[in-house]
């Protein structure tokens, strides 16, 4: 087949597909066309691009779930904000109060904090307490590349309470107990 015979051909399937691509626009008045939202795409991580986040307000009857560690109302169960003391300290009481059949050590420095649960010498479990806008990995891909379990908590993200009874639980699971 010769090149200008190739090119008739596909200057024709280009027509045709154009002349069916108009009549099939043409065929549809405005009001009979759905409308079709713009789909977000998945980037890694979680986050949706073309995806915009509205402002979440909670109507006013709306309240977080007894047992549930976030939503939008403070629960009536301790938890971190209406504890009387600093963050720190509200995770060290919970921990060393609740966790008391193991060796606990604790790191803490200006935003973030680490507590080592210890069962004899073998490391059992590592926390983390960080602020909503860290981007700290090393502690949590150290614990992965050796097995040793690992949770992180934040301690300042809004409408996440940390229940007492979340973190107890939470870190339980984790121990295995």
């Amino acid at each position: 087949m010769s090149l200008i015979s190739k090119l008739f051909k596909k200057k024709a399937v280009d027509s045709l597909f154009n002349e069916l691509s108009n009549a099939i626009s043409q065929s549809q008045k405005p009001e009979d066309k759905p409308e079709q939202p713009q789909q977000p795409t998945q980037m890694s991580g979680g986050m949706m691009m073309g995806a915009t986040v509205p402002h979440y307000e909670a109507p006013e009857c709306e309240e977080t779930i007894p047992g549930n560690s976030w939503g939008p109302t403070m629960p009536k169960e301790p938890n971190l904000f209406n504890y009387n003391g600093n963050w720190f300290d509200y995770f060290n009481e919970i921990f060393r109060g609740e966790f008391t059949d193991f060796r606990i050590v604790s790191d803490r420095k200006e935003k973030t904090a680490t507590f080592l649960f210890y069962r004899g010498e073998q490391l059992a479990l590592a926390v983390e307490i960080l602020h909503q806008a860290s981007a700290a990995q090393k502690l949590r891909r150290d614990c992965r590349a050796n097995g040793v379990p690992y949770l992180r908590y934040y301690h300042d993200h809004e409408g996440w309470w940390n229940t007492r009874s979340y973190v107890v639980e939470r870190t339980r699971a984790a121990l295995g107990l």
